[in-house]
């Protein structure tokens, strides 16, 4: 992922916060004077939908209350949709964009169509932003995408020395979502808990390269936790605990990871345990706040595969009483002729979804050349395959909506 450098913060974005057109929100007093909807107040919010067009600054607005002339944004077209808030209703009722639905007769709607809507620029950074919201939103609010561009242009230098604009994108989206406030602090303190798995699993293999700088009690004792997830022991699952319950006196892996970041030892080994240490209190810290109900747990588990670790993250939406909120779990996995594979595994009810993101197209051909072989390896362990997906297609809607059928074992692949 290209970082903010090859992303151009112009210079001239202070018109976003008032529109692309500058002064669109401030027309001029039509000639004819209009009798203006009495019964709305500033500051509300208002569900309105475009009759027609006037001109670039004026159309015909259809609200709960009726259909009025208005001031606003030159990029909304007739039949547009979405939630406005009311700046003005006298001389003229001035309408400016609030919120719009991801979502279009059942279709997420395009990224394009979302900045038009939005009145947002079509710039890299908001082209990447809108295009995670609309994967895990059913509405976007304007405010929500002008304070993390805000926020993100102005800690660039600060936040991109430790993180990637993909994964800080996501971080501010996810606190967003869970109501938490994008302070400068919080984000800082929670970035670690948003690097991509494979970033976490190099940090592991540097670390077992790198037990062999260590001696005494901290080498047999980090070589244990290690020992257990190379078998699949079930005390692997204590190896991003911030600390353990135990009779003895046993360090926890992050009582561990301390001593090593903070001793004299290689700089590629103190990196990776600086940056595990920092993933688990980061963990921890969202975790806590995760009990208040508005945030999904995270779950980072280990595993060992084919001479090297690997990591799971598995999401999972709590206090949730009509229990059928989705469960999610994450991992990449690096491949010798197709780069890095990301999967993406949605489990609901009786569903299983898999969706598979590759640095290379290879990928499309290779599951094609074992379609065959893949349906009946799923067959054969009792699941109903619903559908299998290949292309390069935009699997935005695939992501946004999860069937509630209840009804047999599904497993649903898309590439």
């Amino acid at each position: 992922m290209a970082d903010l450098s090859n992303i151009k913060l112009t210079s001239n974005i202070g018109d976003v916060s008032h529109g692309n057109s500058g002064n669109q929100y401030q027309a001029q007093q039509p000639q004819k004077k209009e009798q203006t909807p009495s019964k709305l107040r500033v500051g509300e919010i208002v569900r309105g939908t475009i009759s027609d067009r006037i001109n670039q600054e004026l159309a015909y607005v259809r609200i709960p209350t009726g259909t009025f002339k208005a001031v606003i944004s030159s990029n909304l077209k007739k039949d547009d949709s979405l939630l406005f808030k009311v700046v003005e209703t006298s001389p003229n009722l001035v309408l400016k964009v609030h919120e719009v639905n991801t979502l279009i007769r059942g279709e997420v709607s395009s990224i394009d169509n979302l900045l038009r809507v939005l009145d947002l620029p079509k710039i890299p950074l908001y082209l990447e932003l809108i295009d995670k919201m609309r994967r895990t939103r059913k509405s976007i609010l304007r405010d929500d995408a002008l304070e993390i561009y805000k926020l993100v242009s102005k800690g660039e230098k600060e936040f991109l020395s430790v993180t990637t604009i993909s994964s800080l994108l996501n971080q501010m989206n996810e606190m967003q979502i869970a109501k938490l406030p994008l302070s400068i602090n919080l984000i800082k303190k929670l970035i670690p808990l948003f690097v991509e798995e494979n970033i976490i699993s190099k940090y592991l293999n540097n670390l077992v390269d790198g037990t062999k700088e260590l001696t005494g009690n901290l080498k047999t004792e980090i070589e244990d936790y290690l020992v257990d997830v190379k078998k699949n022991n079930y005390k692997k699952n204590n190896l991003f605990l911030l600390s353990i319950s135990s009779e003895d006196s046993t360090s926890s892996f992050f009582e561990l990871l301390i001593k090593i970041s903070e001793d004299d030892y290689s700089q590629k080994l103190k990196k990776a345990a600086a940056g595990l240490r920092d993933l688990i209190a980061a963990m921890s810290l969202w975790n806590i706040i995760s009990f208040s109900g508005k945030s999904p747990f995270h779950y980072i588990i280990p595993y060992y595969y084919n001479g090297a670790y690997y990591v799971i993250r598995i999401i999972k939406q709590t206090m949730n009483k009509a229990g059928n909120s989705p469960v999610s779990f994450s991992f990449s996995m690096p491949t010798e002729n197709i780069g890095e594979v990301r999967a993406k595994i949605l489990s609901f009810q009786n569903q299983l979804k898999i969706y598979l993101e590759a640095e290379s197209e290879k990928i499309v051909d290779t599951i094609e050349k074992f379609r065959a072989n893949l349906e009946s390896a799923v067959s054969q362990k009792g699941f109903k395959l619903e559908s299998l997906k290949i292309g390069l297609e935009d699997i935005a809607s695939e992501l946004s909506e999860i069937s509630s059928s209840k009804s047999g074992d599904h497993f649903t692949v898309v590439v």
